[in-house]
């Protein structure tokens, strides 16, 4: 992660660290529900401790190990699809990134699933 330069960067970057840090909880309480594959759960297990080990962050609703799971396990793979890209771009830790990618290929394979656009295209309609 890179060094802020200044105290609000740094509330920024730490809100950003908090925030992918509860959507990784999140992630982990829908697996529990969704993917039997229970690598999937070690994954994210180990991307919630070594994102908590290396910003020192406590993180209310983690401790409490409560959380509500995504609806389905497509939208499952789309959260995963997007801590994939915020945790190695914006994060920039490619090698946690990169984990959470093999979380969602777990998924995948676990309930069948293959990448869906999320939006469809409009298609025109006939007067």
């Amino acid at each position: 992660m890179k060094l802020c330069a200044s105290v609000e960067n740094s509330s920024a970057a730490m809100a950003d660290i908090v925030g992918t840090l509860i959507l990784l909880h999140t992630a982990k309480v829908s697996a529990l529900k969704y993917c039997t594959n229970e690598r999937c759960i070690h994954v994210l297990d180990d991307c919630i401790a070594a994102l908590r080990g290396v910003h020192v962050i406590e993180v209310p609703e983690i401790e409490a190990g409560a959380g509500t799971p995504v609806g389905d396990a497509p939208a499952l793979l789309n959260l995963l699809d997007y801590l994939q890209m915020e945790i190695g771009e914006g994060l920039q830790d490619k090698a946690l990134g990169e984990k959470i990618g093999e979380c969602s290929a777990l998924l995948m394979a676990n309930q069948s699933l293959s990448r869906q656009p999320i939006y469809a295209e409009a298609s025109p309609t006939k007067h």
